[in-house]
Order: structure tokens, then C-alpha cells, then sequence
């Protein structure tokens, strides 16, 4: 479990849901174990906060490795149980990382496109990995 995700989640819930208006369809279908895998698009930045605040339970968002380059960068990933992973190439490190967090039986949200969708398409062309971690 994750504290400072739920610290975040419960003292911010507040002002968040007025900043970042959104409706969930259907969210009693969610699953009540925590193994649990969040997939999105991703249009903006703000998507992982619209992913954080409105489902339920915590879970580790996948990640670019860039974005531990700065010093809030690296400590956001890492009080928020980020995992983040090496886009250029085949990263088995962070492949294995998944995998045992999803074994741990805990959540992991991905947005497959590997980016942000800059384009007026719906959705990109997403990444294949994600099928492997819902088969593991």
C-alpha cells in the first residue's frame, strides 16, 4: 500500500474533482480484487491524475524513464510507486518489474500507445506489451 498516493488522493480529492471534471461509466463493474489493470489513452498530462482519481484502489503507473531526469521528476515516480521503463528498447528490467508486481497482486495502470496522442486520431498505434502482462 501505497501512503502517499492515498494522502494524495484523499487530501486533493476535493479540489482535483473540480479541476478535472469527469464521468466514470459503469465503475461498480470494477473488479474488488487488486490485481488490476488500468488501461488508457493518453491525451495530456492530466490523464494519469483522471486515472488516479477515479478508479478505485491504488496502482503503479508505467512509465518513461525520463521522467526520473529532474529531482521532483524522480521523487514524484518514486512516492507515487511509479515503474518506469526504457522505451528505446527491449527493457527486461522493468518487463520483470511488472510482472512481479502484478503476481504481488497489486494494480498497474499503462497507457499502450507508449505517448502522448498529439494527432486528431482516437487512439494511436498501441504497444504490444500489454497483452503480455494481462496473460502473466
Amino acid at each position: 500500500m501505497n501512503l502517499f498516493y492515498y494522502f494524495c488522493k484523499y487530501f486533493f480529492y476535493i479540489p482535483l474533482r473540480i479541476l478535472f471534471l469527469a464521468k466514470v461509466i459503469k465503475k461498480n463493474k470494477f473488479p474488488k480484487e487488486k490485481k488490476l489493470i488500468t488501461i488508457s489513452n493518453h491525451l495530456s498530462w492530466k490523464d494519469a491524475i483522471y486515472v488516479a482519481l477515479y478508479t478505485p484502489r491504488f496502482r503503479h503507473f508505467i512509465g518513461k524513464k525520463e521522467l526520473r531526469k529532474n529531482i521532483f521528476g524522480r521523487f514524484l515516480m518514486w512516492a507515487f510507486g511509479a515503474i518506469l521503463i526504457d522505451r528505446g528498447k527491449m527493457d527486461m528490467h522493468g518487463m520483470r518489474t511488472i510482472i512481479s508486481t502484478l503476481k504481488k497482486g497489486e494494480g498497474i495502470s499503462i497507457f499502450p500507445e507508449g505517448t502522448r496522442n498529439k494527432t486528431d486520431d482516437a487512439l494511436q498505434e498501441e504497444k504490444g506489451g500489454i497483452v503480455m502482462f494481462a496473460v502473466k
